[in-house]
């Protein structure tokens, strides 16, 4: 299925659809290991007690910075009156995808914006014995198998580190997957799941009215847990 937005480096390589979700990740060889597999690896909002992941209910218009590969995507919700700025890029030369949010609240009084990035991880195709686990040094989520390893990790510039995680099963014993956790605005902060899993990072912005935050999420693709 042909992607909408595309971004890399010869090596690691990440597509989003036309709503922006995270369809494919392709490491370390473009176009043989897809570690997402064109599940939705979702991104979401939550403000003043509501809840949206991006999709139809969102404007979205997908576009590059002139004469680059890096994105420059913006995103409005007329109901919850949020407005968010994105800009995606890969490495030249590491294999770390960075994601730069600016988000703007567009109403008058001040508001608590929690942005959720969700994580549906297939490693090398399929996602029998996948692992998703808090690593408490970096204060990250790795997602691994065999030498495919994924640690996705993000802050808010001036308090650092993220604000929640989780990590569960999917598909298995009735489980949508833990995407669902971040619905309520608050994720669980389990800090381990094996086998079918998906993860969650979230971040918490304070926005005084009619002002601007920053944020930012950035995933990093390697061969071993050291590297």
């Amino acid at each position: 299925m042909p992607r909408d937005i595309p971004i890399g480096n010869g090596r690691l390589l990440l597509t989003f659809d036309r709503h922006y979700n995270l369809r494919d990740l392709y490491f370390p060889h473009v176009g043989q290991e897809n570690h997402i597999g064109g599940h939705l690896s979702r991104f979401g909002v939550s403000v003043d007690g509501h809840f949206a992941w991006f999709g139809p209910d969102w404007r979205i218009d997908l576009q590059y910075e002139d004469d680059t590969l890096v994105t420059q995507v913006g995103l409005y919700h007329p109901d919850l009156k949020i407005l968010l700025r994105c800009r995606d890029a890969v490495d030249f030369h590491e294999n770390i995808y960075l994601k730069d949010i600016t988000v703007e609240n567009l109403l008058p009084q001040e508001r608590v914006v929690k942005l959720f990035w969700h994580l549906d991880f297939s490693i090398s195709g399929n996602d029998v014995g996948d692992t998703a686990t808090f690593d408490p040094e970096s204060g990250g989520i790795v997602h691994y198998k065999g030498t495919r390893y994924f640690l996705a990790n993000g802050m808010v510039p001036g308090v650092g580190g993220l604000s929640q995680y989780a990590a569960g099963q999917k598909g298995v014993t009735g489980k949508e997957g833990t995407f669902r956790d971040a619905e309520d605005g608050v994720l669980s902060g389990n800090p381990i799941a094996q086998g079918s899993v998906d993860s969650v990072l979230g971040l918490t912005l304070t926005l005084a009215g009619q002002s601007s935050g920053q944020a930012a999420f950035w995933l990093a693709a390697c061969q071993n847990w050291q590297e």
